[in-house]
């Protein structure tokens, strides 16, 4: 669930759904539904824009009666994910590069200087403004406009990693549904959760 700035409420379905809720000057609540569009990824930025990911590779930026599409270079390739960041800056994974959003526009960040670019397969948000960058199977750290640290290897997973939580020590939490949980700190160093490790369950959900 997402409210806007203009206090419209989003929210989708198991089935790709989009379900849009107004208020009316009466109080009383106008609903409206799209045709399913397949899982979608969503994110709120600064001025309180709602951004919707849906399957394909597709952007659209809630606004308006009716979502605008929106393009992005077309040397980006595919878009892959999707995330806002601490500061409320959209930030997208596409099949070869790692896109900021700059303005009304979104600007390709250089890659490391390892690499000629970058496929990014997931992004994820701390809240010091950081962002751990899976791509090219490594897992990057970018802070303070520059890549700070390669943790190593971070392979295209099925199902993908999901961020749970982070927690009052910077360590970020992840789930991966029948591989337990994985706890990533600062400097990059990984902890597994498993039954082996003493978790009840390796099929973690929140």
């Amino acid at each position: 669930l997402l409210i806007s700035r203009t206090n419209e409420m989003f929210f989708s379905t198991v089935q790709g759904c989009l379900i849009r809720g107004r208020r009316l000057p009466s109080g009383n609540w106008q609903w409206t539904s799209s045709r399913p569009a397949g899982p979608s990824v969503w994110a709120v930025d600064a001025g309180g824009e709602i951004w919707r990911l849906t399957t394909g590779g597709r952007l659209w930026r809630m606004t308006g009666p009716q979502p605008v599409r929106v393009e992005i270079p077309e040397a980006a390739g595919l878009i892959n994910h999707m995330t806002a960041d601490a500061a409320g800056r959209l930030w997208l994974g596409t099949e070869h590069q790692l896109l900021m959003q700059t303005g009304g526009q979104f600007q390709a960040v250089p890659p490391p200087a390892s690499e000629s670019e970058l496929s990014v397969a997931e992004i994820f948000p701390a809240r010091n403004g950081a962002l751990w960058v899976a791509a090219n199977e490594k897992l990057w750290k970018w802070e303070d406009g520059d890549w700070r640290l390669n943790a190593g290897p971070w392979p295209v997973r099925q199902p993908p990693m999901r961020m749970l939580l982070e927690d009052s020590e910077g360590n970020l939490w992840f789930s991966q549904y029948g591989a337990g949980l994985l706890l990533l700190n600062s400097d990059g160093q990984r902890l597994t959760g498993t039954p082996r490790h003493g978790l009840p369950d390796d099929r973690v959900r929140c």
